[in-house]
């Protein structure tokens, strides 16, 4: 299985980015499994008619963690894409990092992902990593490598800066197989972005995957 997590900027693509990956992996014969790690909970909803998935896993396990009632998250998307949210608290009411921890954790310690079969994993994760359960992905060997949504704007290129130096502190620390697999530059017309963007790509050594144009139809 190959395990992929998509990192970035709050609202800068991920989702969009991600529910197209996970169609054209399926498109391609491939059996995909894409679960959202945020509390919004709508991360799969472009794989999912448009619809916000019901129930999550946090909301469903209030009341019983078990095996059963974790499966019963997962439901059947777009092209036979599997999906999945790990949920969260209500604002104001807990740490959404600590309940996308305790998702995963369940995930793992009932062997789910591995019985679904899925020949691609795909990680929606919300925000930046300075939150330890944000960062759960990578640390626990759920996504092997890691791409970067970014643009050309300063705090979506600090953004990325923060999560690079985070895999760096997290191989070190739990001598963990994590790599960066590159950026993804989902443009804001911003002047000169292209550039901008393949200049930060050089500076930390990795490549840019692609360009993306701003389209007003994905807006829509």
């Amino acid at each position: 299985m190959t395990k992929i997590a998509l990192y970035g900027k709050g609202g800068i693509g991920k989702s969009t980015v991600a529910c197209n990956i996970s169609a054209v992996l399926a498109e391609n014969g491939e059996k995909v499994f894409q679960m959202g790690c945020s509390p919004k909970i709508d991360s799969t909803a472009f794989l999912n008619g448009g619809q916000v998935l019901q129930p999550d896993i946090l909301t469903k396990i209030k009341t019983n963690p078990s095996k059963q009632n974790v499966q019963s998250c997962i439901q059947e998307g777009f092209g036979g894409i599997l999906i999945g949210e790990s949920g969260g608290p209500e604002p104001a009411t807990g740490c959404a990092g600590r309940g996308v921890a305790a998702a995963l954790d369940l995930l793992s310690r009932y062997n789910i992902i591995e019985e679904l079969g899925a020949s691609f994993a795909v990680f929606d994760v919300i925000g930046d990593v300075v939150c330890g359960g944000f960062a759960q992905p990578m640390q626990t060997g759920f996504a092997k490598i890691v791409y970067i949504v970014t643009s050309g704007e300063l705090m979506a290129l600090y953004s990325a800066n923060n999560i690079c130096v985070a895999i760096k502190e997290i191989k070190a620390r739990k001598d963990v197989d994590l790599v960066v697999g590159g950026l993804v530059n989902n443009m804001r017309g911003v002047a000169n972005e292209r550039e901008i963007v393949e200049e930060f790509a050089n500076r930390i050594g990795v490549q840019v995957m692609a360009h993306i144009p701003r389209s007003h139809v994905v807006q829509e």
